[in-house]
């Protein structure tokens, strides 16, 4: 029981250390936008290449038979 105590003090005076918080939030803000915009292009090269290489890794196969 004791030790909770402890704990509960220890929030309690962290409580005006984490008015930086507030300041970190608003890095992200700018972030955000520009990681949606490569995210489109990659997912669908990606979906493309897999489906030709099937057929490419066949074709050599058997040539070097």
């Amino acid at each position: 029981m004791s030790y909770q105590q402890q704990q509960q003090c220890k929030v309690s005076c962290q409580g005006p250390p984490q008015i930086p918080k507030p300041c970190p939030p608003q890095v992200p803000e700018p972030c955000s936008p520009k990681v949606p915009k490569p995210c489109p292009p990659p997912s669908s090269q990606p979906k493309c290449p897999p489906v030709k290489c099937p057929p490419c890794q066949q074709e050599y196969l058997p040539k070097q038979k």
